[in-house]
């Protein structure tokens, strides 16, 4: 259990440092969340939520009026945003 979810720490962040997806890829989800078992899709969650917070923090720190960094921050955001509504259908 232990190796699962170090290895799924380690999928989820070299996805979110490998950058955004194309278009036609944002709106697939990187797991097959409907084949998890529900204690797996809980920890997935938990992960993205982690990460959502930890990008909105350093989003904070860059001024909205077309600054880059915000822009790709913000960006990121709404890709993991995108990737939790996902699974919180599949957890339904």
């Amino acid at each position: 259990m232990r190796f699962i979810k170090r290895a799924l720490i380690v999928c989820v962040s070299f996805m979110l440092v490998a950058g955004t997806a194309t278009a036609a890829k944002a709106e697939e989800a990187r797991f097959k969340f409907s084949d998890m078992r529900q204690d797996e899709l809980m920890q997935i969650i938990e992960i993205l939520e982690k990460q959502v917070g930890t990008l909105r923090k350093n989003r904070d720190n860059y001024k909205e009026d077309g600054s880059p960094e915000y822009k790709e921050l913000q960006g990121k955001i709404e890709e993991l945003e995108r990737e939790l509504a996902i699974a919180y259908k599949a957890r339904i």
